[in-house]
């Protein structure tokens, strides 16, 4: 009987029968015997072949290769510290300025954004180098985990030459905002329209020479920038050599009042005498032009 059924599947395919139409034909067999009983001679040929190959599926089986996913980082989403950030300065001298903004809020995006043009940086202003801007937020609301909306994480990420730092974060040299590096490089002694966009400076003493009674003369810059003076005679002797700290090109410096030479600044005292680098000297400076002369100094004027 089997191979009177064997016979008629090799005619019918009218070629010698695969191994995977035996076992098709043999599941189909064993399938069938569960409503009408085969003759025990096709089973005993159907059994092995359909035992032998769930055998060998259990010893052997065939393994799916699945690609691996790739998960897309949208880089608008990353965190606050993986994005580029501008290079910032170590202070901020007039963060307390009237065109400095001087409170935040927190459920809007924290990027600077430009306001109006600062009085005195217009082209046609008097002492005009480089505009400047009011400092403003933006006014959009931030991506969901973030501080930076889409707009202005996208300008953040790509370096984009609008971009103007974040609030957040510590001023950007480059923010084009008043107290910013930039700034101070642009007007070094502040604008002509306005003295309180001066860098401020520490006491100084004003003096006579010959050890006459001096006048000591305190300028104190205050939060909201207003200017305090007091004046009072004393009478002690102070030498001739006196120092002013001072900003040039947004970076802090010490002058001394007699010779006019100018050095970095010993950060680690707080005793404005001691605070000149004497190894460190980067000029004259030169009051007409507002400006150092790194060629102006003379090597046998020592500094008291």
């Amino acid at each position: 009987m089997v191979c009177t059924l064997i016979l008629i599947l090799i005619l019918s395919n009218m070629s010698v029968p695969s191994t995977e139409f035996l076992l098709s034909i043999a599941r189909y067999i064993l399938a069938a015997n569960a409503v009408y009983n085969a003759p025990d001679d096709i089973l005993t040929w159907a059994n092995p072949i359909v035992a032998d190959a769930d055998a060998n599926a259990t010893a052997s089986p065939t393994k799916v290769k699945r690609k691996a996913k790739t998960t897309k980082t949208d880089p608008l989403l990353l965190p606050v510290d993986c994005v580029p950030t501008l290079p910032v300065q170590a202070d901020d001298p007039l963060k307390n300025h009237k065109y400095r903004l001087q409170s935040i809020n927190n459920s809007l995006c924290q990027a600077r954004k430009r306001g109006d043009v600062v009085p005195g940086t217009n082209p046609k202003d008097e002492g005009y180098v480089k505009k400047f801007y009011i400092e403003a937020q933006c006014s959009k609301p931030p991506v969901t985990g973030q501080s930076l909306c889409k707009t202005c994480a996208k300008m953040e990420s790509e370096k984009s030459k609008c971009w103007q730092g974040r609030l957040d974060q510590p001023l950007a040299y480059n923010a084009d905002v008043v107290g910013c590096g930039n700034f101070f490089a642009s007007y070094p002694t502040g604008l002509k329209n306005d003295p309180t966009t001066a860098p401020p400076t520490p006491a100084v003493l004003i003096h006579t020479k010959n050890g006459a009674k001096a006048k000591t003369k305190a300028v104190i810059a205050t939060p909201t920038n207003t200017i305090t003076e007091t004046v009072a005679v004393t009478d002690m002797t102070v030498p001739d050599a006196m120092w002013e700290k001072m900003f040039y090109s947004g970076k802090p410096y010490i002058r001394n009042l007699k010779t006019q030479k100018i050095y970095e600044i010993n950060q680690h005292t707080s005793v404005i005498a001691d605070m000149a680098r004497k190894d460190r000297c980067v000029g004259k400076w030169v009051a007409e032009s507002g400006t150092i002369d790194p060629y102006g100094v003379d090597d046998d004027e020592d500094d008291e």
